[in-house]
């Protein structure tokens, strides 16, 4: 049974997997439109959990019966749930479910077990790059001790060590994606002991610059591979310092960022949402790609407050609804997460590398956040017990 697309009753439910802070975004993206939102999430204390704008939620913690909940789910309604995916081990599931799920489900092309490998696996990320001509910072892929001892005589100082498949290396260390070295010694023993957390490791040179060289965009791409809504922004500060996620971004319109990101995802024959990164070398001048994800990410909040509704322009043309026009910002948007972002500061004026005025300065013309929205209290209040579970998890329990 078709429902009455003009009647917002009938709209057709959403469901996303992964309830965190990117999580609990869509769901408000979503809710705000009158769209019924189902979460799921491992986590009982998921800040995404207690929004008001979401009609429910599961809590599965094992990938078989993820795929019978979500069936049925979408065996309850008249019409194909919308699905979105805002976490990477849920991309991962669905690396292996999506093509069953595709029979209950709407989703981007892009989730298939080729494409979110592709994305996943930073090896197989970087080879594309180079078939592709993308700038990247010179990257070694090492298979021995052998190998390292070889690299750590080339390379160039700092440098850092991160696994082929970042998100779940960060489980194992206390919530690091990677580890900076600062000598070829350095490099070796490192190594040595990470080599027994991951068996595939990338050794990557740091390119120069401060947080606030790295340039982002997210968009949302059709099933032509057209996009639909564009943003660009820059991050500001990040946690953990340096080498983390966004904690203080802002939006700025930059025609490079756009074109090299919308020309690259074109190649790819790409649909859905996503975010890409780049930092800008300052010794060349050139863009350097970080990473993309095919995912709404932390910071994609800012994006709404700059005029441009991803998330909501993603389900209008996934369930089937007309999308006349691209979306483009429109206005000044400027996020945080504060609680992160006031660790990061507190880094940063401790090694001097930020003055205490400056943060002061950097909190004015803050219109969006992470978690706190003045229509959705509830994830704001209880932000801080998913903050302690989440200290339990990584740092008491090993980060298991």
């Amino acid at each position: 049974m078709k429902p009455n697309k003009s009647n917002s009753n009938s709209l057709p439910l959403a469901v996303v997997l992964g309830l965190s802070p990117t999580g609990l975004f869509v769901v408000r993206s979503l809710g705000r439109k009158n769209i019924r939102v189902i979460g799921v999430d491992k986590d009982a204390w998921c800040v995404g959990r207690f929004s008001k704008y979401l009609t429910s939620f599961f809590r599965e913690n094992n990938a078989e019966s993820l795929f019978n909940t979500m069936v049925n789910i979408a065996s309850k309604e008249d019409e194909k749930p919308v699905l979105f995916c805002a976490a990477d081990d849920y991309l991962q599931f669905l690396a292996e479910y999506a093509k069953d799920l595709s029979a209950y489900y709407v989703m981007p092309r892009s989730y298939t077990r080729e494409v979110i490998n592709l994305f996943l696996n930073k090896l197989e990320f970087y080879k594309m790059c180079i078939r592709n001509s993308v700038d990247f910072p010179p990257t070694y892929f090492p298979s021995s001790i052998e190998d390292i001892v070889s690299i750590s005589k080339e390379i160039s100082y700092p440098c850092i060590i991160k696994p082929a498949f970042s998100h779940l290396w960060r489980k194992k260390l206390k919530g690091k994606k990677m580890v900076e070295v600062n000598g070829p010694e350095e490099l070796v023993s490192q190594y040595r002991v990470l080599s027994q957390v991951s068996g595939e490791l990338i050794i990557q040179e740091v390119v120069p610059g401060g947080d606030e060289s790295i340039y982002v965009f997210g968009g949302y791409f059709d099933k032509n591979s057209e996009p639909l809504a564009v943003f660009t922004g820059r991050k500001l500060r990040q946690f953990p310092p340096k080498f983390g996620s966004a904690s203080l971004a802002e939006s700025l319109e930059n025609p490079e960022i756009l074109e090299k990101s919308v020309s690259l995802l074109r190649k790819l024959n790409f649909h859905g949402v996503c975010g890409t990164e780049f930092k800008l070398d300052p010794r060349t001048g050139v863009l350097k790609m970080m990473e993309i994800n095919i995912r709404p990410t932390l910071w994609f909040s800012i994006t709404a407050a700059s005029g441009v509704d991803i998330i909501y322009t993603a389900y209008r043309d996934l369930a089937g609804f007309p999308v006349t026009a691209c979306q483009t910002q429109e206005r000044y948007g400027k996020w945080i997460y504060f609680v992160r972002d006031t660790v990061s500061a507190i880094y940063y004026i401790a090694h001097g590398e930020l003055a205490l005025r400056n943060w002061i300065k950097s909190l004015k013309g803050i219109n969006a956040h992470a978690i706190y929205a003045g229509d959705d209290i509830p994830p704001a209040v209880i932000q801080p017990i998913s903050v302690f579970a989440e200290f339990v998890d990584y740092f008491l329990k090993g980060g298991g």
